[in-house]
């Protein structure tokens, strides 16, 4: 059981008396548990009737309150990646670059194309396990340009607010949406497996 998970538990006293005891999933202490986190979560979306959608989305305009935004979350120790353009000095002139970038990111979409060194990465060989002399001990990171993760996490937060907004997710998403993690997905299967082994 995740550790966020056993100290959301311990705050009800009905279901964790120490706060260093371990919280066993097959319970009905971790099924009250699960069922009151996932209440919430059931009742998001409706089920989805039809598989054509109907609903149109408006094409995508990147604002200049949508880059600042984002590259005021940026991680400024993170490597620059083949634009040579290091996380820290878009950093500190976020603010003259913000209108720049929202331009170059419209007009990206609208032409349908990429600046080219957006399509480059520099791919590093990380080592797993075993013999470091085997090629298949190793797995490859690759480390892209910092504006190219920008626009592209800006286009995946309006898509999936439009999706969320049509309610076009089904109650099986999980993963990539705030509050359906998939931890969440693991308690919904613990309590319907404490449930089962109940019934029987």
């Amino acid at each position: 059981m995740p550790k966020a998970v056993y100290r959301s538990s311990c705050r009800d006293k009905h279901n964790c008396q120490r706060r260093d005891s371990k919280l066993d999933p097959l319970t009905p202490q971790s099924d009250a548990l699960t069922t009151r986190l996932l209440r919430p979560v059931d009742d998001k979306f409706e089920p989805i009737k039809d598989k054509i959608c109907s609903y149109y989305c408006t094409p995508i305009v990147i604002t200049e309150d949508d880059v600042l935004k984002r590259l005021n979350k940026l991680n400024v120790n993170k490597s620059e990646g083949p634009s040579l353009i290091h996380p820290r000095v878009m950093y500190e002139i976020i603010h003259e670059i913000a209108r720049l970038l929202a331009m170059l990111f419209n007009r990206s979409l609208e032409s349908n194309q990429i600046p080219t060194i957006w399509k480059c990465a520099n791919i590093s060989p990380i080592y797993k396990k075993g013999r470091k002399d085997k090629v298949n001990n190793y797995r490859p990171v690759s480390l892209t340009c910092i504006l190219c993760k920008v626009m592209e996490s800006i286009v995946r937060d309006k898509v999936v607010a439009h999706f969320v907004k049509n309610k076009l997710f089904t109650n099986k998403q999980f993963g990539f949406l705030k509050g359906r993690s998939t931890v969440t997905q693991l308690l919904q299967i613990f309590g319907r497996l404490d449930r089962n082994i109940g019934i029987k």
